[in-house]
């Protein structure tokens, strides 16, 4: 289903939901989001490049088997070439080392800050590729790149974001999580004002200053951007992505929030 047709209570988390399909180019949504589980629902994304496929934001260990069963289902999962994490965390990471056992040759691409962090999740963490200060391009054989743009402290002090230049998604991490009651799995907003209440103490508390989310709304403003893909909750569509940034950029957050995060 392309990504202007999702629409709210139309989804499966049982579901591989295909959100962009052109010739030699997709994108799924291949996350976890079992209700019946304690860990946070998260999103994964796949992009598939021709015969190439890359995994955005694995996920958690208690995720690998979930993922890797919806992956197979359009695509081998052994046959991942790339994970790519945003930042640290173990519901970002902790899946690599189930990963690499399956697929000793997978290239693991995270900030740079975190690559000697890695070995604290496995013995062997695969071939690394550590994303600078400057961000990164990473080809994919379409032409087409994944650019990874450094977005510090939104929230780890080493993250990032990737922008798909053939699809025109940005993946964005934690920037643009949102909280719905009982963990609900909704990927398409319902409504707005909803929407934004469900962002706010979790953005307040977790963004790390209004400097630092000035400076990845001026990153991003200018990039063709179709939809944005947070690693929790909804997706921001069509108009709803620089609606996203404005409200982003009008709030107060982490340091500039103190005394009053919701």
């Amino acid at each position: 289903m392309p990504i202007n047709q999702l629409k709210p209570g139309s989804l499966s988390t049982d579901d591989t939901i295909l959100l962009h399909d052109a010739p030699g180019h997709q994108v799924y949504w291949v996350g976890a989001a079992d209700q019946e589980e304690a860990a946070i629902p998260c999103n994964s994304w796949l992009v598939v490049d021709q015969d190439a496929g890359f995994l955005i934001e694995p996920g958690g260990c208690d995720h690998y088997f979930s993922v890797s069963e919806k992956i197979d289902s359009v695509f081998l999962a052994s046959s991942i070439s790339h994970l790519i994490c945003s930042h640290q965390d173990p519901d970002v990471c902790a899946s690599i080392p189930s990963w690499i056992e399956h697929n000793p040759r997978l290239k693991v691409v995270v900030p740079h800050l975190w690559h000697r962090f890695l070995p604290h999740y496995m013995a062997q963490p695969g071939e690394v590729t550590p994303v600078g200060d400057r961000g990164a391009l990473l080809p994919m054989p379409g032409g087409a790149h994944l650019r990874c743009i450094p977005a510090p402290f939104l929230h780890s002090p080493g993250n990032m974001v990737i922008f798909d230049e053939a699809s025109g998604f940005l993946f964005s991490g934690d920037i643009g999580a949102s909280v719905f009651d009982d963990d609900a799995f909704v990927l398409c907003i319902d409504d707005w004002q909803r929407h934004c209440a469900r962002m706010l103490g979790f953005h307040q508390r977790y963004m790390g200053s209004n400097r630092a989310v000035a400076r990845f709304v001026a990153s991003v403003r200018d990039l063709p951007i179709r939809a944005i893909l947070p690693q929790h909750g909804a997706i921001f569509r069509g108009d709803e992505v620089g609606r996203f940034l404005d409200w982003l950029g009008s709030i107060d957050v982490g340091i500039d929030a103190l005394g009053h995060v919701a």
